[in-house]
């Protein structure tokens, strides 16, 4: 476990010492980190057993901050996070989507640039794209 720990903070460090909430593909393992000091948690619930239960674990996710893997037959299944790092979440997820919408962006312009459509043109149409949603 502290192998993965250290592995963890090395690729924290590599990343220009980000504090956010980093999770492994179904959250096998999740690391918080606040001023580069690496807080492990994980805990697994059957989801059977976590059903019983699922008020005082709300409860305890929400005082705690500690995510809950649910399992089914051992697999993962799904987790139970507090508001605070689900908000986390999202405002990386959202900006990940940005960042990907500009290069795709940036991508249009320069194919455009080889036609004969003026740039003015292409602004209009993306941006009424984006009116439409």
């Amino acid at each position: 476990m502290r192998n993965r720990a250290e592995a963890a903070v090395a690729r924290l460090r590599a990343a220009g010492r980000r504090r956010d909430a980093l999770a492994e593909s179904m959250g096998v393992l999740t690391i918080l980190t606040v001023n580069l000091k690496v807080v492990l948690m994980e805990r697994f619930m059957g989801i059977e057993e976590a059903r019983g239960k699922l008020g005082e674990l709300a409860r305890e996710v929400e005082e705690r901050g500690e995510p809950v893997v649910l399992t089914k037959r051992g697999r993962p299944l799904a987790v139970l996070l507090n508001r605070d790092e689900y908000g986390r979440f999202k405002l990386a997820e959202t900006a990940s989507a940005r960042a990907e919408l500009e290069r795709y962006l940036v991508k249009v312009r320069r194919n455009v640039k080889g036609t004969a459509l003026k740039r003015s043109v292409v602004d209009e149409a993306i941006a009424a794209v984006r009116r439409a949603r």
